[in-house]
């Protein structure tokens, strides 16, 4: 099956069976997403300076979207 195949039959979909859908091909709730986010982080070393760096460049403005 190819992947435009894939995406024709997903949006037949009811809601329920999307949210199956969803739950198997994401099985993390939030929570768990969170708690992994913040163990790779602290595995990663210190690197609260990044943090703060990229906080101050969303403060000035200097993001951009992504194309």
């Amino acid at each position: 099956m190819t992947v435009a195949e894939l995406k024709e039959a997903i949006e037949q979909l009811n809601v329920e069976e999307r949210a199956r859908l969803e739950a198997l091909l994401h099985p993390y709730s939030p929570d768990e997403w969170d708690k992994q986010m913040e163990a790779d982080f602290s595995c990663a070393g210190d690197l609260a300076w990044l943090v703060d760096e990229v906080d101050e460049d969303i403060k000035a403005g200097k993001l951009q979207d992504m194309p």
